[in-house]
């Protein structure tokens, strides 16, 4: 990378073209586990409601 920028981001074709495959390898490996992982984490309803509750 740049030391010295004059935009907010500078980045090489290559280098954002290698970041976006490894993103979307990353999608593909969950997309590929979901069915693995458990559909919730292990708080109880009242934690869950608490939580939603902060977010509300």
């Amino acid at each position: 990378m740049i030391q010295n920028r004059d935009n907010s981001i500078e980045i090489s074709k290559e280098e954002f073209q290698k970041i976006g495959y490894q993103l979307i390898d990353r999608i593909a490996e969950l997309i590929d586990s979901i069915d693995k992982n458990p559909v919730t984490t292990t708080k109880s309803l009242a934690d869950l409601t608490t939580s939603r509750k902060k977010w509300l």
